[in-house]
């Protein structure tokens, strides 16, 4: 098993990477100033957002949170596959639609 120091690292690269990438994205859409400002405000909301909410739930809840997420990386270790299956049929739906509205 991993060292908890060699997870929070590894996620902290995998967070490093998205965020290079987003960052990228938007910098060559060749977007106004105010678009690029606000997608970026945009992330950093969502990135917030994916952090505080946890947090909130366990500060409300206390140990009755720690239940809830046991039970609920029970059904993601459950249905691993499954929702490895539909969201890469998503991504990949959506990424053809967009290469095919590109083409007209």
């Amino acid at each position: 098993r991993k060292r908890a120091c060699c997870e929070a690292s590894s996620s902290g690269v995998k967070r490093l990477t998205i965020t290079l990438v987003a960052g990228a994205t938007v910098g060559i859409a060749g977007l106004a100033p105010v678009e690029d400002l606000l997608l970026g405000v945009l992330y950093v909301l969502v990135a917030a957002v994916l952090v505080w909410v946890p947090v909130t739930v366990y500060l409300v809840a206390g140990e009755r949170a720690a239940g809830w997420v046991d039970a609920a990386q029970s059904w993601l270790t459950a249905n691993e596959r499954r929702i490895t299956f539909v969201s890469t049929l998503l991504f990949g739906f959506l990424l053809t639609t967009d290469a095919l509205v590109r083409l007209v």
